[in-house]
């Protein structure tokens, strides 16, 4: 089960793994710098009340939160415009409680994010420190203890400030992937292996990402196969690009564009169906006046049941990702 949460002060997502869920966001109402938490109960279908967790130093811009898939566990980020600074929270033992906390690049975009492995149930948070080399810093949290230190990872074929990262986490595996943006919009990409950094593409994916501090890249595992696809944006114009990594394999497959979407795409969402390897996507423009939609299904080799320009409302703030698309029960 997954929850998608908006707010006005940012984007907050929350996921259940097969179970109870839990949102945390921040909130404009005193205190205001102490994150809220509520727990959905699948028995009872409601959501209780909400409750605070330990305060932070400001207003919270943006949060994130992860569920293990081993325990009864969650970890959670949130970031404040103070600093920025980046706050990470753990739900382990029945109880929430504030774990450490760095200076991060950015509080308007997400320049963070949080993944589990999914075998060893070992969690990998992984944040923009602001710096052009050793640009990224990470710290995980291995048999329910965080390291005491971050370390950082280099890239190689970036030279900007990371500005926005996503992972996903590969199936019934220790493997993560990576993806992230840089102040260039160069697009760059990792594998996590259980115990290192691989995979690096040989060169960027992508040098002309859509300009703007927006969601401009999605990644998502096939669940079936454990193929990895990665979609991003092609500059200020129509189309996607997108690239894919087999399973087992160390090199990526980059598509600049095929064609397949007609509008342009600086917001981009992907979602894996369960047990396939079906990836859902959506797109959406960024328009100061009525913005076009578009969706398609990767279906493990090729796009299919495509759907462009369908006008939503105006889009225009960064930071904020306004689609986002996901899978009901199971089937096709």
């Amino acid at each position: 089960m997954s929850f998608l949460a908006f707010h006005t002060l940012g984007i907050y997502r929350a996921e259940a793994a097969g179970g109870d869920g839990k949102v945390v966001s921040g909130s404009t109402i005193d205190p205001a710098n102490e994150p809220k938490t509520m727990n959905f109960s699948v028995s009872s279908g409601n959501w209780a009340s909400s409750s605070n967790l330990a305060a932070a130093n400001t207003t919270i811009n943006y949060a994130i939160v992860r569920p293990s898939p081993q325990d009864d566990e969650y970890v959670a980020g949130v970031v404040t415009s103070a600093g920025p600074t980046l706050y990470i929270y753990t739900y382990s033992g029945g109880t929430w409680s504030q774990s450490w906390s760095t200076a991060i690049s950015s509080a308007v975009y997400s320049a963070f994010d949080i993944a589990y492995e999914q075998d060893s149930g070992d969690c990998l948070v992984i944040y923009s420190n602001g710096g052009t080399t050793n640009e990224l810093s990470y710290r995980k949290r291995v048999d329910g203890v965080w390291d005491a230190a971050p370390t950082t990872l280099n890239s190689n074929r970036t030279t900007g400030a990371v500005e926005w990262i996503e992972m996903a986490s590969k199936p019934n595996s220790d493997e993560i992937a990576l993806a992230f943006a840089d102040s260039r919009d160069d697009l760059n990409a990792f594998i996590w292996n259980g115990s290192a950094w691989t995979s690096e593409p040989a060169s960027v994916l992508s040098t002309t990402l859509r300009s703007g501090n927006v969601r401009k890249f999605d990644i998502a595992y096939e669940q079936s196969s454990g193929d990895v696809l990665l979609v991003y944006s092609i500059g200020n114009t129509t189309g996607i690009g997108y690239a894919t990594k087999a399973s087992g394999a160390t090199t990526w497959v980059d598509t600049d564009d095929d064609g397949t979407f007609s509008d342009a795409a600086p917001f981009i969402d992907l979602a894996a169906e369960p047990g396939t390897d079906y990836i859902c996507f959506a797109s959406v423009t960024l328009s100061t006046t009525s913005a076009d939609m578009q969706t398609g299904i990767w279906n493990g080799s090729a796009w299919t049941s495509q759907s462009n320009n369908r006008d939503t409302a105006a889009y225009t703030a960064a930071g904020y990702q306004p689609l986002a698309c996901g899978w009901a029960g199971t089937g096709t």
